[in-house]
């Protein structure tokens, strides 16, 4: 590697951050819509929380039950509680597989701005969660995939996502993209006080690339 190669990937490292994490973290298209398109009948959405980004899915009404198990790839689901309303699923095995650094942050993100009122609940929920938080211990760690959904009236079985989710997570992947733009914006101005004329740079949880012209 040339000393003008190494001088660029330290200016990209010190003008990015090391991801993945909840602000860079990538998602689907169809997850920054905040239109939340309709459905299908008999059906209601999800949020799918894979190893490397995130996806709108639909799932079953009537028997959620079997959609969640074939989602997060284990036969058994087991619940993680969040807030009133909303609640998570992953496999009973996750344990085994390997740490979801982007569900991880996305939960904690979540738990945070209902703290900081950010995320409209409950002062139940917002007396319950500080206590978590307040615990590192027993904060939520999440291994493989992740499914979040509503609930029902029980708080036991999966429902449909409700307006606070909905309306936190529009101005979660707005943030999102505005955060990615900047950090592209200071890859470019970095890679042009090399003196290189920088056509476009693309930023993501796991790389930043310029496309340079001489």
């Amino acid at each position: 590697m040339s000393n003008n190669e190494a001088d660029i990937i330290d200016q990209i490292d010190e003008v990015t951050e090391p991801g993945p994490d909840a602000a860079t973290w990538t998602s689907e298209p169809e997850a920054g819509d905040a239109g939340w398109m309709e459905p299908e009948p008999g059906k209601m959405h999800a949020l799918m929380l894979w190893q490397d980004g995130a996806e709108i899915v639909e799932i079953n009404c009537d028997d959620p039950s079997s959609d969640i198990t074939e989602l997060v790839g284990d036969p058994v689901a087991e619940r993680m509680p969040l807030l009133t309303g909303l609640t998570a699923w992953v496999g009973d095995n996750s344990l085994t597989g390997p740490p979801n650094p982007g569900a991880t942050g996305f939960l904690d993100e979540l738990l945070r701005d209902a703290i900081s009122g950010d995320y409209a609940v409950s002062d139940a929920d917002r007396d319950r969660v500080t206590e978590l938080l307040a615990h590192p211990d027993k904060a939520p760690i999440v291994h493989g995939p992740c499914l979040v959904t509503g609930t029902d009236d029980s708080g036991d079985r999966a429902g449909p996502l409700n307006d606070a989710f909905r309306h936190w997570f529009a101005r979660y992947i707005q943030t999102g993209v505005q955060q990615r733009a900047e950090e592209a914006e200071r890859v470019r101005q970095a890679l042009a006080g090399l003196g290189l004329n920088v056509v476009a740079v693309g930023v993501n949880a796991i790389a930043s690339i310029a496309i340079v012209r001489p």
